[in-house]
């Protein structure tokens, strides 16, 4: 009698359907670690803007500001009244001009492009930009960015704050 080497037919289909519920079961907890890795993603870009700003502004000794952009892909700041970060952000060396506007002599050090539609994210804050002066602190009232999942699944919202004396810090948030 000879003896076969290999797999049944039987243990095969076994096999397979144990992948394919092990498989239904990871799938959503992947996407809730892709959903909360964009969100700490996002909220560390703008915590690095504004790390930026202030450090530039203290080793350049000019003001230096971040803004929310007009649109996205424009490299001029929103000048709205609402302030919608969503459509990118930049930082840059403001030392002419009007404070929070990018004049023709100030120098764009970086520019943040928009959070992506598909990400169901938004970034709102309570001003349109905030100013360092050589100092390292604002030149105005704190102030607090938004980061908020459009449909909450994953319970990882984020706002990032800026205190008056220009240290930032980000705070989890339910939603």
């Amino acid at each position: 009698m000879q003896k076969h080497a290999g797999f049944s037919l039987l243990e095969l289909m076994m096999a397979l359907a144990l992948a394919a519920i092990a498989g239904t079961l990871a799938i959503p907890n992947l996407t809730r670690v892709i959903e909360q890795n964009r969100v700490v993603a996002y909220s560390n870009g703008v915590l690095g803007a504004v790390n930026l700003a202030r450090s530039t502004a203290v080793t350049r000794g000019v003001p230096v500001s971040v803004c929310a952009r007009r649109a996205v892909g424009a490299s001029q700041c929103n000048t709205a009244a609402t302030a919608d970060w969503a459509k990118g952000w930049l930082v840059f060396v403001d030392s002419a001009g009007a404070l929070g506007q990018i004049d023709a002599d100030d120098e764009v050090l970086k520019v943040y492009p928009a959070i992506e539609d598909r990400t169901g994210l938004s970034l709102t804050g309570t001003r349109r930009f905030l100013s360092y002066e050589s100092s390292g602190m604002l030149t105005s009232d704190a102030m607090t960015l938004q980061l908020r999942q459009v449909h909450c699944r994953t319970n990882v919202d984020r706002d990032i704050h800026v205190t008056l004396g220009g240290s930032s810090y980000v705070q989890q948030k339910s939603c």
